[in-house]
């Protein structure tokens, strides 16, 4: 399956997706739900890299 990064809302196998995504965000050229558009929530001002760029793997649950 490979790696997934996760950051804040995102979710993506490659990195630079995520940073893509969090710029088309801040442009608003990701649409909204057409009954969930009615409020605009920033971005976080966590800078922070994606989780899975070089954090150790996550332990499994049991």
């Amino acid at each position: 399956l490979g790696n997934r990064f996760i950051w804040w809302n995102f979710v993506s196998s490659r990195r630079d997706r995520i940073e893509q995504a969090k710029a088309d965000w801040q442009a608003g050229r990701i649409l909204l739900p057409p009954t969930d558009n009615h409020e605009f929530v920033p971005l976080p001002d966590d800078r922070t890299r994606p989780a899975g760029s070089g954090s150790p793997p996550p332990q499994a649950l049991s």
